[in-house]
């Protein structure tokens, strides 16, 4: 387990700022009282705008997966956490705007963009910060509980929001957590030239301790 393996835990998932700006996000866009439609073409809208962005998601994920295996890691990580933490705002004022082609923009840059360029490079990265020994269950462990945190509360916390600050302080919360991510990101180790298979010294010294 390297110096650095824990760290990514407020962050894993895309965790903190990716499920974070799916989850707040559609609980408002969905949900919103004062974005209730009139019909039910528009009611379903914000949802075929989603449907959108995740099928262009399709093709952006082993595009940016495969561009982290050239150039690191760590600087699409860190660029797609800022790019979250940033577009939110600018993801709400495009639905106030109700334009249609803005609003699939929106989700467009916000999934297909942003969410992609993070949880494309994710799986190797969690899994080749943590040694052979333990790999399975320390990728697991971080990328579950940071999920909890991340992804399940975050509806419950934008709901919770709105109501005082609407759009704008789910937007504070959600750039807050992808500053936390970008943070954990930057003191992590740089991991896509790492040899996967070989053991590390601490993992060693807890062998060699369980031995006698």
């Amino acid at each position: 387990m390297g110096k650095t393996a824990g760290c990514p835990l407020p962050s894993a998932r895309s965790s903190s700022p990716v499920s974070s700006v799916r989850q707040s996000s559609g609980t408002i866009t969905l949900s919103s009282p004062r974005r209730q439609p009139s019909s039910s073409r528009r009611s379903s809208f914000p949802a075929f705008a989603i449907s959108i962005a995740a099928l262009v998601e399709i093709f952006t994920i082993p595009a940016f997966a495969s561009l982290s295996d050239r150039v690191g890691r760590r600087p699409l990580l860190i660029g797609g956490a800022v790019l979250l933490g940033v577009w939110t705002f600018v993801f709400f004022a495009l639905l106030g705007t109700k334009s249609t082609v803005l609003i699939v923009l929106a989700a467009v840059i916000g999934l297909a963009v942003g969410h992609a360029a993070v949880y494309g490079t994710q799986g190797s990265f969690y899994a080749e910060l943590f040694g052979t020994r333990v790999r399975y269950s320390g990728a697991s462990f971080t990328y579950q509980i940071s999920g909890i945190f991340g992804g399940a509360l975050a509806p419950i916390i934008a709901a919770a929001l709105f109501p005082i600050g609407g759009a704008t302080l789910i937007s504070v919360y959600i750039a807050v957590l992808c500053a936390l991510s970008v943070l954990c990101y930057f003191l992590a180790e740089e991991t896509f030239q790492k040899d996967i298979y070989e053991e590390e010294p601490e993992e060693q010294r807890l062998v060699a301790e369980q031995h006698g």
